[in-house]
């Protein structure tokens, strides 16, 4: 069990083509948020509305993984990795060239890989990294390279490296081959390494592989977001996707790392079965299933002030739930056709025990009183095989709006949607699936479709995203977006691997609440995005643009 900090306490107010276009899907390849941005004054408590709310729900449907797959610390301090500073760096974007189609200057990206660089050469005992296969390739590479080169000469290191691998898809991810690729760019400093390398699926039928993308050294400084290790997507190209991570020290650091123990103790109970794990390790190291735990056994200490709930989900195959029944049957337009497959995300209460992040989402969503801002690559899901869209999560949106809340939307371009075996970052063809979908569940609400329809004018903005005044890359391709970012009442958010659509995979994010950090995050990311994306909103309260 991960250490717990003390704190405070509160009151708590099927086939190939399929399996590629999910590796597609499941992320392969006008009013401020700043007004809220003012710090607590001197010498007082911060209360804690959101957090408290997300944590109460978590307490109620998986009070079992507090501490292996969530939980809740104070004393951290989010600041920019490569520089220790604080100020807004510690929010890691990319590409970060908004304005500009080109995307000439990418300082985002410089700040990114600088900050992984800076992050893991400051390593004294261990480096733990997580993301979705394939395995970390140019920039990135070269940056943890350098990274562990740094720390090595002085250091030694117990590194763990683990992707999802989606089957029949990533058959080219070898470990051996990434293992040794490594090895012979460390050069001498390998001797100082102790490595693991797992590329892993852990449910077929269940389509649930790892998609957490995650670095932490020493259990005391992480960084974690939604940013794949991937050159081809992000930076080797004339139209990156845009996308964000997030840093942290302190205790929430080490909570990441008790998620990749509880990851890893599944991984190596199961790396002799190459039908879900293919692992390789250096000469003489075995597969370092608890390293976290071994590794940092002490609890870590407070470097701020900032509290945040880290939270994950265990997806399929990993360990039953200990959620008994089946909730209530989902509309019919949550499935597609006759390759759907069973729905866990409407259905399964044991499911939701085991994947506690969705219900922190949707509670998260559900604590807003004045506004909620929604960045993601889609509300909609992989349909077929997977569920349309997440009953629940709609259900809530439907309640804030009906309640006068203000809901802003934006989305990875629909234009971004690919077929079987073409990639794309959208699963929509059009914003209209999202309204319609909207609609229909603030009618059950409203009463009737007018009424839902006026709730929607009122309250709504949704927009697909663009990254310029431009509504394409200078290339012609359209702007795709990978975030999977959620913010309410400028006060509370949300940064991390798990989408807002249905997908059963191991996911893991962060929820701070602090209005200092969620005005930064406003000010460099979510102010910009509107800025450019509004132009190309289909519904929009504040210009009167409502939903045909």
């Amino acid at each position: 069990m991960i250490h717990r900090s003390r704190r405070r306490r509160r009151p708590m107010a099927i086939g190939a083509s399929v399996l590629v276009a999910l590796a597609a899907a499941l992320a392969v390849p006008a009013t401020s948020l700043t007004a809220w941005a003012d710090s607590q004054p001197a010498g007082t408590v911060a209360e804690t509305p959101h957090l408290d709310a997300v944590e109460q729900a978590l307490r109620q449907v998986a009070p079992g993984l507090d501490g292996s797959v969530w939980q809740r610390t104070d004393g951290n301090q989010l600041v920019d990795p490569g520089t220790g500073a604080a100020g807004d760096g510690w929010v890691l974007q990319t590409p970060g060239c908004w304005g500009d189609p080109a995307c000439t200057d990418r300082a985002g990206t410089r700040r990114l890989l600088a900050g992984i660089t800076a992050t893991i050469a400051k390593a004294t005992r261990t480096v733990d990294i997580s993301s979705l296969a394939p395995l970390p390739n140019g920039a990135f590479q070269d940056a943890i390279v350098a990274g562990l080169k740094a720390a090595a000469t002085r250091h030694q290191l117990r590194v763990r490296i683990l992707v999802g691998a989606v089957p029949g898809v990533n058959l080219n991810v070898v470990p051996s081959t990434y293992r040794n690729e490594l090895a012979a760019r460390l050069g001498a400093d390998a001797a100082n390494v102790s490595l693991n390398v797992a590329s892993v699926t852990t449910s077929k039928t269940g389509f649930s592989w790892n998609h957490s993308k995650i670095l932490v050294v020493d259990g005391a400084t992480a960084i974690v977001g939604g940013i794949n290790d991937w050159k081809d997507d992000y930076l080797d190209t004339t139209h990156p996707v845009t996308d964000l991570d997030m840093a942290v020290t302190g205790p929430a650091a080490r909570s990441a790392g008790g998620y990749l123990d509880t990851l890893w103790a599944w991984t190596c109970g199961r790396k002799w079965d190459p039908a879900y794990v293919w692992f390789a390790a250096s000469s003489g190291a075995s597969c370092m299933a608890s390293m976290q735990r071994d590794a940092h056994p002490a609890p870590v200490p407070g470097t701020g002030s900032v509290p945040v709930i880290a939270v994950g989900g265990l997806g399929i195959g990993i360990t039953s739930g200990t959620g008994s029944g089946r909730l209530a049957a989902p509309p019919a337009d949550t499935k597609c056709g006759v390759a759907a497959v069973y729905d866990y995300t409407n259905t399964d209460a044991a499911y939701d025990s085991v994947n506690p992040e969705e219900t922190a989402l949707r509670t998260l969503i559900g604590s807003a009183t004045s506004r909620i801002d929604i960045s993601q690559q889609d509300l909609n899901g992989v349909c077929p095989p997977l569920p349309r869209y997440d009953v629940r999560l709609y259900d809530v949106l439907a309640a804030k709006l009906a309640a006068g809340v203000k809901v802003r939307i934006v989305v990875s371009d629909p234009r971004n949607h690919g077929t079987a075996g073409s990639g794309g970052y959208s699963q929509i063809e059009s914003l209209a699936e999202i309204s319609d979908v909207l609609r229909n569940r603030l009618a059950l609400r409203t009463g009737d479709q007018q009424s839902a329809r006026a709730a929607m004018c009122r309250g709504l903005q949704l927009a697909s995203f663009r990254g310029s005044d431009a509504d394409k890359w200078a290339d012609g391709q359209p702007h795709a977006l990978h975030h999977k970012v959620v913010s309410v009442d400028g006060a509370a958010f949300y940064i991390g691997s798990k989408n807002l659509y249905p997908a059963w995979l191991q996911d893991f994010g962060y929820i701070v609440e602090d209005r200092t950090a969620a005005g930064q995050l406003a000010q460099s990311v979510l102010d910009p995005e509107w800025r450019y994306s509004s132009a190309a909103a289909t519904v929009d309260y504040a210009r009167q643009i409502c939903p045909q």
